[in-house]
């Protein structure tokens, strides 16, 4: 037996040992144990003319090592117990140890190392059972290995993983050698008698405890290997219920900049910025939030930037989150709280244990379309923060939320930040939060001075502004002249008005080779035509209109795309076309980066779609770019991709996750095999067709090629991206502009509203499960609808109802499961939601999809009478407890409680402005609220009943 297995061999009770030698008082060290190179099988004697002594070394444990190691114990027998009582007890005791044995070899031949072992010990059963009188210590050693007998009986069928065959292999290899050594001396007492004998029984009894400390040491480690196991699953469970709550492209590290590649500031700059900041991070004042507010192309996001990453140095950044309408999620203000969540998760196990709990108990609070964010940061941030953080905090997280004004619903943002002035008192957590000056964001942060403070960047000290603006430049116009010769005017012009944005986007100019020999004039459009009219040059009238092409691909998408996207969608190279345009357009580098392209600035976009301003004059071979062109090639380029990538089981899932029933939902591993360009399309593939105004015959081919032939797989596409919702709009939307062209097709148009019937009815099953779209969902349909028609035989796999289908389409658009009697319901002003009042609670739901959106508590008795505002922004309602709430429709929470009546309020109606609300009650009054302070203007006095 090589060496390396023989120091393997001996670590685990040499470790043991020494466990309970540092529990102990000190002893002299042991020598080490070493087992015998390989098994002794022989089946007779083997006697030495000089019978040497055994030289191998025994354990120097504790006297009372069983109770150490497993609360066992080895009592002598008593003075009273004769010799032949003893013989008596051991030898049954010894019977049971060998049947023992016995059962072991019957499967061992599945592991060579046990059937080794037991081999070893079944040879010297007679020979033990001549020298070992005391019966406790042979059923001890019977119960072990019965216990080890059925630790290795679990792996007989279903084979061994390497670390379980080590192991038993190690532990097998030591037993085989504590039994070569009972053997050996056993066979020595046989032929000779000497006063060697007793010490060769002491020596045997000596070998079996080691053997019963193998046995133990075995199962402590099979014990702490299945724990530790277990702890990883758990961990592993709990990692992924986390990861719930993690979205890529929003950390500062991980962020997708809306103009160009994320970078912090260049050094030697914004230093006074940085140090205001840090200096209050780091500070105890009781203001706990920061309000970096400024104009567009100011720098807050560099700033910040810059301070996520020195806050991180410091281990202080609790989290971040970049908004940018770059992404869909980094746009998403309902994610804001989740991704900071996710953060403070990976800063402390205990965090991290109490958000889990929170998501298994309300699995609801990492939806995207969560909308409750007083409840959300409670629930995720609040309480386990105070639950795991009790003592007194000196040092502070920073959490730092950057471009909030670019998040496509401010309300939500809004209200995001009045939850945060509420909270921030109450947790040791620092809040840096950067935007625009817009008026929801600024009324939000209005009434709440004493807890924030502001620094306004486009405020800055001209001289601050300028310095910094000329350490910029100067470094990156440095690198210019090294890389071009010409470059040797002095330039540029030292006019300006203090705007990074927009020296950088000289500088870039530059860069890509354009160089600025003379000025433009002062006219922001005589620079962003001169740009046009360089980018032009020595190409011919093909290449221009390829190159607008792509610009208008660029300027009128929804959602900025990736190179590699753009490319999919306009069918030319686009780097060879934009790379002309990198002064004003943002181009990745990697063409399969991730990173969108862009336009720098939004004044670029204003100025191209303006025919005034880019003007045949100022600008001959490109022209403005019009509306109504550019959403034309988007839907016609959109539809044409979808029809051309769109299949059935487009993310190859495993067939047996293919079938009905199966029992597993959507995973975002599945959505890899999307390419950006195809999830834009079966997105916004309708938005761009109602924006146009004619219908041209490529479009009617290719919309009648996606109806007829690819719209499942659409459905399987967008129930995969988890945008379902986003699917009847768009068949609605289509169905509109069908409508609205002069030239309608009727066709088309029965079958969109056939699509759209489907969708809504089979909603459910399809958001959960996306193959259910061929099956659950087919199986249903009308039998007379075009929708069977087309694709009930294209899959012939799914069930059939043979008898009660419907023909036809009911008159039943949809139907919503409340769960309870309902005593009022009220439609939005634009159809899109409805509100129920039931006992206790007002719930919002969404009439496209049946979905519940919102569930507001409030009301301790039935609701009576619930009404949306003109506009759909406050809903309110009425019960018999004598109150009536008004409601915030976007984030759940109540704005105001009006008490006054003195009976039930029956009923509840806004103002067709929405700045005052009548409420009727059974204590015979009609009361007038003003609805943005809950104040009363009016109380109606003249009614005789109720």
């Amino acid at each position: 037996m090589s060496n390396k297995k023989e120091s393997r061999l001996l670590r685990i009770p040499r470790k043991i040992g020494e466990k309970f030698r540092s529990s102990r008082s000190p002893s002299p060290r042991p020598s080490s144990f070493q087992p015998t190179p390989t098994p002794q099988l022989s089946s007779t004697p083997q006697p030495s003319p000089t019978p040497q002594p055994s030289s191998n070394p025994q354990f120097s444990l504790p006297t009372n090592v069983y109770e150490e190691l497993g609360g066992l114990s080895t009592s002598p027998p008593t003075p009273q117990t004769s010799g032949q009582q003893i013989r008596k007890g051991a030898g049954i005791a010894y019977a049971g140890l060998k049947e023992v044995a016995q059962a072991l070899s019957d499967f061992s031949d599945v592991f060579p190392p046990l059937q080794t072992a037991v081999k070893v010990f079944l040879k010297i059963d007679e020979l033990i059972n001549r020298v070992l009188t005391n019966q406790e210590e042979l059923q001890e050693l019977q119960v072990k290995l019965n216990a080890i007998k059925s630790i290795v009986e679990k792996y007989k069928n279903d084979g061994m993983k390497n670390v379980i065959y080590h192991r038993i292999e190690t532990f097998c290899d030591a037993i085989v050698a504590q039994a070569n050594t009972v053997e050996e001396l056993l066979n020595r007492q046989l032929l000779q008698r000497t006063a060697e004998v007793s010490t060769d029984t002491d020596k045997i009894k000596k070998a079996f405890k080691n053997m019963s400390i193998l046995c133990d040491v075995f199962q402590m480690d099979t014990q702490l290997n299945i724990d530790t196991n277990v702890t990883e699953i758990l961990e592993r469970l709990n990692s992924s219920i986390i990861d719930r709550l993690r979205y890529e492209g929003t950390s500062y590290d991980t962020r997708v900049s809306s103009y160009g590649v994320a970078r912090e500031c260049m050094p030697g700059t914004r230093i006074k910025v940085l140090a205001d900041l840090e200096s209050w991070a780091l500070g105890d004042g009781l203001r706990k939030v920061y309000w970096v507010v400024g104009m567009a192309g100011t720098g807050k996001s560099t700033i910040l930037h810059t301070l996520c990453h020195n806050l991180d140095d410091k281990h202080l950044l609790g989290g971040s989150f970049f908004c940018s309408r770059a992404l869909d999620d980094a746009s998403n203000a309902p994610l804001i709280v989740p991704s900071i969540a996710h953060s403070l998760a990976s800063t402390s196990p205990s965090i991290k244990s109490q958000i889990v709990a929170a998501l298994k108990n309300e699995p609801k609070l990492a939806e995207r379309t969560y909308i409750d964010s007083r409840k959300q940061f409670k629930k995720l941030i609040l309480d386990p923060m105070q639950t795991s953080l009790k003592q007194s905090i000196t040092t502070y997280k920073i959490i730092v939320i950057d471009a909030l004004d670019e998040c496509t619903d401010l309300d939500r943002v809004s209200a995001l930040i009045k939850v945060i002035l509420d909270f921030a008192r109450h947790i040791p957590l620092k809040f840096v939060i950067a935007s625009r000056d817009e008026d929801p964001i600024r009324k939000a942060f209005g009434l709440s001075s004493d807890i924030r403070d502001d620094f306004v960047l486009h405020e800055l000290e001209k001289d601050v502004v300028e310095g910094d603006i000329r350490i910029y430049l100067t470094s990156e116009l440095e690198n210019c002249k090294r890389d071009d010769d010409e470059a040797s005017d002095p330039w540029p012009p030292q006019d300006h008005n203090g705007r990074s944005l927009y020296k950088s986007r000289l500088q870039t100019l530059s860069a890509q080779g354009s160089v600025l020999k003379t000025g433009f004039g002062s006219s922001l459009d005589d620079l962003y035509g001169g740009i046009l009219k360089e980018a032009c040059k020595s190409l011919d009238e093909g290449e221009i209109s390829h190159m607008r092409n792509l610009v208008s691909i660029v300027v009128f998408l929804q959602n900025p795309l990736p190179l590699k996207a753009i490319t999919s969608l306009s069918k030319v190279n686009s780097r060879e076309y934009l790379s002309r345009l990198a002064s004003v357009i943002h181009i990745p580098i990697n063409n399969n980066s991730d990173a969108v392209v862009t336009p720098f600035h939004a004044s670029f976009p204003d100025f191209l779609i303006d025919i005034t301003r880019c003007s045949h004059q100022r600008c001959p071979s490109f022209g403005a770019l019009l509306h109504s062109e550019g959403n034309e090639m988007l839907a016609l380029r959109c539809l044409q991709l979808m029809n051309t990538e769109l299949k059935y089981n487009i993310c190859d899932a495993p067939k047996e996750q293919t079938i009905s029933r199966r029992g597993t939902t959507n995973s975002s591993y599945e959505t890899r095999k999307i390419s950006a360009a195809l999830e834009y399309s079966c997105v916004y593939w309708a938005f761009h067709l109602s924006k146009i105004q004619e219908l041209g015959g490529d479009l009617v081919n290719a919309l009648d090629d996606f109806l007829k032939k690819h719209l499942l797989h659409w459905m399987e596409c967008l129930s995969l991206l988890n945008k379902l919702e986003t699917g009847i709009k768009s068949l609605a939307n289509a169905r509109a502009s069908l409508l609205h062209f002069k030239e309608t097709n009727h066709k088309l148009v029965l079958l969109v509203d056939d699509a759209r019937r489907f969708l809504q009815m089979s909603f459910p099953i399809i958001q959960q499960h996306a193959m259910e779209t061929y099956q659950s969902a087919l199986v249903w349909v009308p039998t007379q609808s075009l929708i069977h028609r087309l694709y009930a035989e294209a899959f012939p796999q799914a069930p059939r109802v043979m008898l009660g289908l419907p023909k036809t389409w009911g008159p039943t658009e949809i139907t919503i499961q409340t769960g309870s009697h309902d005593n009022a319901v009220a439609f939005s002003p634009d159809g899109s939601r409805l509100a129920s009042g039931l006992s206790k609670t007002v719930r919002i739901w969404n009439t496209a999809t049946g979905q519940e959106e919102a569930i507001m508590e409030g009301h301790t008795g039935e609701v009576w009478s619930v009404a949306f505002s003109p506009d759909g922004t406050k809903l309110a309602s009425g019960a018999p407890d004598r109150t009536v709430w008004i409601w915030n429709t976007a984030t759940g929470q109540e704005e105001a409680i009006l008490k006054g009546h003195q009976g039930g309020v029956l009923s509840v109606a806004f103002s067709p402005d929405g700045t005052q609300l009548a409420s009727g009650s059974f204590d015979k009054t009609v009361r007038i609220w003003n609805t943005t302070t809950g104040q009363e203007v009016a109380m109606l006095e003249g009614h005789t009943d109720s």
